[in-house]
């Protein structure tokens, strides 16, 4: 809980109104006269005085306080009479003081501690009884976790939030303090104890003479530094230990110097309520963390006596004494120590342990002759509690060494605690230089937190520096708010692009048609339809089904409208078909279409003030390029609508506008054919041109043109957020991953769980799964639920046996682990033969190649070779100059042979089907030959993916670059014929520019371009494509890989 103290106004410097003070105790007083004398002298005894007149309003805020706070009640005999019976039995209640002569009736409210007719002497009895009794009258001081023997069961008894305060103790211990902290913690204390004059003199005292030297006296001594420090450890107030922690290090430190040389037994007194101690009985053999420092004693007399009288009972409230067993030898991080000669109070032999303590809990014993309980625990080990590999797993992920702003703000946003998790962010930006690669770091987390909160427009202005920090390009006003643009489109431009290349299945059609039936129940109509759908839908005829006036379309275009994720999931093999018929059936040639629209005033206002942006259709949008048609169904134009207005938009669509959304007269296809309909696929994107009024027909018209994918500012963030999610085919978790980060905690739950049950145990992506999972948990603030996936995340690393650390593989592979094998089918001019002995295998061809622009063909054959001869890999025709002129191999084999430094670089492929080695998934990398920027060779060095072939989309070209501040760049194009047809894939590559093509022939090799990169003015971390490289081929064939 972040914690921001309210400053009150000069006339209210007594009563304190913020109800985040920083202290356990509070006393209330309810009474007719305001004394402020007398509260003053309460100040110095318990801080925080709420002043109340009316007794409602008293018993109000009492009801409303935590059961962790605790609250000293004030009153006199009249409103005592009210009060004292509805409100005695709470567990925030710690004592009550009446000023009254009569003290008749409170014989049966043991929290009636005193009553007085002088005011002074009720003063002088809470300072005695507040100084005695404040700390067993503390709120408990402990979390309980259970050990488990099967870590894919319930974590039943675990506080789950053990493991976070142990990590995020952790963090905050290794994180270096400033001067900057210690200031705004005393300006905390200055605001908190405004008014209270011998609290503000501790405060200056303290300024003056701290020293890490004498932190153990500060810390027993009976002022702020306590009773502040303890409040925050003890309601985990997150901010205050942080702002607190170098004083906490200094008391580690103290503590460790003069640690306990051998094995003792001490004691504490504590009350608890019945269901605290009931949970505890229940616990005897599991553990206890320490979530406070933990004040003992030697002296068992001590803790007695603090009890007080132990046969008067008080309702719902047990007496207990703790009987601890310490030794120095159990192999423990947190020390313990005799601290008397320290201590402010030397005579209660005070023995302290360091916050995080672990004990375990060995029995729980009822002493009848002094009624009370006696609890007996002992120190534990580190490494003895079955939670020491997860606690190991949580601190390796945030590295070792001293800790930084960043890391605790990944802390804090894991542990759910968003706007705190921002705030430590931003500090750490404030902190860094513009040119740390950890700026980079925080501004994606600052992403992340901007989507799980859904403000995605905050997300796109992130996500705009983010681009300028990756690419190093100007883009205009990237630190200004995004007005005209929807944050929700770039999410929803992810997320169709991850659902368009997921495989369907037969599993997801069924439940469509199933939630379809549900809805549709009673409509025979409808029904007749889906029946009919079920026994005759084909790709072929998927604009027929969308056309007709039937579930199909009413219920896609819903999903796609109101943004259902998970009806969007099921529909997107049917998205698929269609895009894929409007693709075979592209426009030719530039054309204007229309569509008419009724909008709203203030959406009509909206456009007006966003021409020159951009628009981004999130469904199928239907246009005419008849505009007779769309001025028909506006109807009477004369007649206007109440706080409507009639639009009609006039679109102008080239197909030579490099987008990957396609657009096609459907007309043929359609159930209406006279509508000559024009169809755009969802995610297309225009830039709105004009918005004019049409007065003779009482209509606006709206000017728009289709743009290409890389005009509008945004392109640089899709590419980096499709980046972060991988490329080729996509899968469950990828989904789950996306729809993590729109905020959907529970439909990303759904979608990992079903990526779980369609794996094998063996799958790497299983661990990726479970840790996604316990992400979710933790920001949930599921605690019990992310133990309990830790729990299976530490099974799954102790069987793979990575003990937390990352498998190591070779730079080749790094170039190629993240493309799952799939299949495809290459052809032409080296020929490879080879005897194919097994159900899997790859090779790898490398050729020495300088920057250069070159032609390679390749052809993969299935011929069975009868010798060794007939396996080597040979070189033909292929390599040229720039100037078309053949490069003379002489005969030897391309490994040997330098190309030139200017030329172009084309690949032919020929997918038929018979005779063809039948491959799962191919690519070619050109990385460099040696290191000749920063520290290794991939990434500082750079690399080209070119015509990747990647995923179940068999239709789908990629092609990308890799350099160290881009990993990777990926652009994609759409190739419907990639699998049946010949085309050619060209590299045009010189010094300061890279360019990447597919054409069906030599002739139109470069119809339609892939991916275009200008060098500019980019150093080597953006360009090293000046250097010789080589040319890798890597393979899959067969089986099942």
């Amino acid at each position: 809980m972040e914690m921001i103290p309210i400053t009150e106004t000069p006339d209210e410097c007594i009563k304190k109104t913020n109800d985040n003070h920083l202290e356990s105790f509070s006393l209330i007083w309810l009474n007719n006269n305001k004394n402020v004398d007398i509260q003053r002298e309460l100040r110095s005894i318990i801080n925080h005085i709420e002043t109340f007149h009316d007794v409602e309003e008293c018993k109000n805020y009492i009801d409303k306080t935590s059961e962790n706070d605790r609250l000293v009640l004030v009153t006199n005999g009249e409103f005592g009479q009210q009060i004292i019976p509805s409100i005695h039995q709470l567990r925030q209640i710690s004592s009550i003081y009446i000023n009254s002569e009569d003290k008749q009736w409170t014989n049966d409210t043991p929290k009636i501690k005193g009553i007085h007719a002088e005011m002074d002497e009720l003063v002088s009895q809470i300072y005695e009884d507040h100084k005695n009794s404040r700390k067993i009258e503390e709120p408990v001081w402990m979390n309980m976790f259970t050990t488990i023997s099967d870590a894919g069961k319930s974590t039943t008894g675990i506080n789950g939030q053990f493991a976070f305060s142990q990590l995020l103790l952790d963090c905050l211990l290794r994180l270096q303090s400033n001067e900057n902290d210690r200031n705004e913690l005393i300006s905390y204390c200055e605001k908190e104890y405004e008014g209270n004059q011998n609290e503000l003199n501790h405060l200056h005292e303290f300024q003056r003479s701290y020293s890490s030297d004498n932190v153990l006296w500060w810390y027993t001594r009976e002022s702020f530094f306590y009773k502040t420090l303890n409040a925050a450890l003890r309601k985990e107030n997150i901010h205050m230990i942080y702002l607190y922690r170098s004083f906490i290090i200094d008391i580690q430190n103290q503590l460790e110097n003069h640690q306990c040389q051998c094995a003792t037994r001490v004691y504490r007194s504590q009350l608890m309520s019945i269901d605290e101690l009931n949970y505890l009985k229940n616990s005897v053999g599991q553990y206890v963390s320490v979530n406070s420092i933990l004040s003992t004693s030697f002296e068992k007399e001590i803790a007695i006596f603090r009890l007080g009288d132990t046969k008067h009972q008080w309702d719902g409230i047990e007496k207990v004494l703790f009987e601890i067993d310490a030794d120095p030898k159990v192999g423990t991080t947190k020390p313990f120590a005799d601290i008397s000669e320290f201590s402010d109070f030397i005579d209660e032999s005070e023995v302290l342990f360091m916050l995080g303590s672990i004990f375990r809990l060995n029995s729980i014993t009822r002493d009848n002759q002094n009624s009370f309980w006696i609890i007996q625990m002992c120190l534990c080990s580190d490494d003895e509690h079955d939670l020491k590999q997860i606690l190991i797993d949580m601190k390796n992920e945030i590295g070792n060494g001293e800790t930084n702003l960043c890391i605790l703000g990944k802390v804090v946003r894991r542990m759910g605690y968003l706007d705190l998790a921002k705030k430590y962010y931003y500090r750490c930006l404030d902190e860094l230089s513009q040119n740390d690669p950890l700026v980079l770091t925080v501004y994606k987390d600052l992403a992340k937190i901007a989507a799980q909160q859904q403000d995605y427009e905050e997300n796109v202005r992130l996500r705009h520096i983010i681009a300028k920090i990756n690419m190093f390009t100007r883009i205009s006003d990237t630190e200004k708010s995004t007005t005209g643009i929807i944050g929700q489109f770039a999410f929803f431009q992810l997320l169709l692009d991850c659902l368009l290349q997921l495989q369907s299945n037969e599993n997801d059609r069924n439940e469509l048609i199933s939630y379809c039936e549900k809805e549709c129940k009673g409509n025979q109509n409808e029904l007749n339809h889906l029946h009919k759908f079920q026994s005759g839908y084909s790709p072929d005829n998927a604009l027929w089904w969308y056309t007709r006036e039937s579930f199909f379309y009413k219920t896609l275009n819903a999903a796609l409208r109101k943004q259902n994720i998970h009806m969007i999931y099921l529909y997107r093999s049917f998205i698929i078909d269609i895009q894929n018929q409007l693709q075979n059936h592209q426009c030719q040639c530039a054309t204007r279409v229309y569509r008419c629209q009724l909008i709203s005033i203030d959406e009509l206002n909206y456009l007006k003030n966003s021409v020159g942006q951009y628009v981004s259709v999130n469904s199928f949008l239907s246009t005419s390029s008849l505009k007779e048609i769309s001025n028909f169904y506006l109807g009477d134009t004369s007649r206007r609508s109440i706080d409507f207005e009639k639009v009609l938009f006039e679109i102008d669509a080239d197909p030579k506008v490099v987008t990957t959304k396609p657009f096609a007269d459907i007309s043929q296809f359609s159930d209406f054919i006279d509508e000559s309909e024009v169809l755009f696929m969802p995610g297309s994107i225009f830039r709105l041109n004009s918005v004019i009024r049409d007065d003779q027909n009482q209509v606006w018209i709206i000017g728009m043109c289709l743009c290409s994918d890389d005009e509008h500012d945004l392109k640089h963030i899709l590419v980096d957020m499709k980046n972060e999610i991988g490329n080729g085919e996509t899968n469950l978790c990828i989904l789950g991953k996306v729809v993590r980060r729109m905020g959907h905690f529970d439909l990303a739950k759904k979608y990992y769980y079903r990526c779980l049950d369609e794996l094998s145990q063996n799958d790497p992506l299983v661990l990726t799964v479970y840790k996604d999972l316990a992400e979710i948990a933790s920001q949930q603030k599921d605690y019990e639920e992310y133990l309990r996936l830790r729990h299976i995340i530490a099974k799954i690393k102790e069987k793979i046996q990575l003990n937390g650390n990352e498998i190591e593989i070779s730079e080749i592979d790094k170039l190629t682990d993240n493309d799952t094998i799939q299949k495809r089918k290459p052809k032409n001019s080296i020929r490879c033969n080879w005897h194919l002995t097994l159900l899997i295998c790859s090779f790898i061809l490398i050729l020495m190649i300088g920057t250069g622009i070159f032609t390679l063909r390749l052809m993969i054959t299935k011929n069975l070779p009868t010798s060794s001869e007939e396996r080597t890999l040979t070189c033909t025709d292929g390599i040229k100059n720039q100037d078309e002129t053949d490069v003379d191999c002489g005969g030897e084999i391309c490994t040997k042979k330098c190309l030139p430094q200017q030329g172009y670089h084309t690949f032919e492929d020929n997918f038929n089907q018979d005779g063809m080695v039948d491959m799962s998934k191919w690519k070619f990398d050109v990385i460099p030959e040696s290191r000749t920027y920063g520290n290794i060779i991939w990434p500082d060095n750079g690399a080209i993916y070119l015509m990747a072939h990647l995923g179940h989309d068999r239709t789908k070209i990629s092609a990308s670059i890799v350099t160290k501040l881009s990993n990777p760049l990926w652009n994609s194009t759409k190739v419907s014929d990639a699998t049946t047809k010949h085309h050619v894939y060209t590299l045009k590559w010189t010094p300061d520019m890279m360019e990447m093509f597919v054409g069906p022939n030599e002739k139109e090799a470069l119809k339609t371009r892939i991916l275009f990169l200008e060098k500019k003015n980019k150093d080597w971390t953006q360009w090293p494509f000046d250097k010789p490289y080589r040319l890798y081929m890597k393979l899959a064939v067969g089986g099942n890989a």
